[in-house]
């Protein structure tokens, strides 16, 4: 996955690190790189059915999450859950049946001066971006392979 602001990614740009976050994830469990125009056109799939809005606020995140799994082939090998998360302010919440046992990805947020940037552990869509040092965010997926 190449960095938010890569013009290939066009017009994803300063606001995609959530949605660019959950292609990397794909990548990570696939072992298989994501075309700039494939992500593009997950971008424009996922305003179009509301999983996203326009700049990229994620609304559907497991959703978002099994259409990078589709554009690599793997959908029907893996099952992807949006399962729970944690914010600074609160506790940690799952949902369902889950529990912190289930995790297997993670996706986490910092505060930034003009909202929050999201990132994996492996990969950061934006990392020359300024930051709080604290974690003030945890997004959770359950994925296994079917």
């Amino acid at each position: 996955m190449q960095k938010q602001y890569n013009k290939a990614y066009n017009p994803i740009g300063q606001s995609g690190c959530y949605f660019l976050s959950l292609g990397a994830i794909a990548e990570k469990v696939t072992g298989n790189l994501l075309h700039p125009a494939t992500v593009n056109e997950i971008y424009a799939s996922s305003v179009d059915i509301d999983y996203m809005s326009q700049n990229c606020f994620v609304k559907n995140p497991d959703g978002i999450l099994l259409m990078f799994l589709k554009a690599l082939d793997y959908e029907d090998r893996y099952d992807a859950t949006y399962i729970g998360w944690w914010n600074s302010d609160s506790d940690a919440e799952f949902w369902n049946k889950w529990t912190s046992d289930d995790i297997t990805e993670e996706i986490i947020r910092y505060k930034t001066k003009w909202g929050y940037h999201f990132t994996t552990t492996d990969y950061d869509p934006y990392p020359e971006l300024t930051r709080e040092p604290d974690i003030t965010g945890r997004r959770y997926f359950n994925i296994k392979s079917n």
